[in-house]
């Protein structure tokens, strides 16, 4: 007796229509990727310890830096809150030395005349670029941003623009 042995044919995958897609998402993905755009703001993390071979200066730094609070900047310099009646020691709490605005019943911070106090610290130490922005818990990073973009430059000219973050802020 004799077996019929069938053979069965395998057909190979069509694969056209895949690469057909492949070749459709290709492009797509390309030109979708192109429409994201990254915003990259520049600062600084505090340096813990000295570079050495960096020179030593025998006056003492300016350490400038604004604290950005619920009621306005406090501005401390070498120590010193600034914009105080005496020009109070840094470890006191001092009224703000910029304090915010109301206008229609809203408040909100007075960049312009924040900027006008760095100009005068700036036409004093005019070889300083470093400055610290702090800010409390409940201010929000639209806010810390907008310190910074003011505290870089005015209509005059570059003001300090090497912002450093103090811890908390990020």
């Amino acid at each position: 007796m004799r077996r019929a042995h069938s053979r069965e044919t395998v057909e190979e995958p069509n694969l056209i229509p895949v690469m057909n897609m492949v070749c459709l998402l290709i492009p797509f993905l390309l030109l979708t990727a192109t429409f994201i755009q990254y915003a990259v703001i520049g600062a600084n993390a505090p340096r813990l310890n000295p570079v050495p071979g960096e020179p030593s200066s025998a006056t003492r730094p300016l350490e400038l830096t604004v604290l950005v609070t619920d009621q306005g900047f406090r501005i401390t310099a070498a120590g010193r809150i600034l914009g105080t009646p005496g020009e109070a020691d840094a470890s006191e709490v001092a009224a703000p030395a910029v304090p915010m605005t109301r206008s229609g019943g809203k408040a909100d911070y007075d960049y312009s005349s924040l900027q006008l106090m760095l100009r005068e610290i700036k036409d004093e130490h005019e070889g300083e670029s470093a400055i610290r922005i702090g800010a409390e818990r409940n201010i929000d990073y639209a806010t810390v941003v907008k310190v910074m973009d003011a505290t870089r430059a005015d209509v005059d000219g570059e003001l300090f623009p090497d912002v450093v973050l103090l811890a908390g802020v990020i």
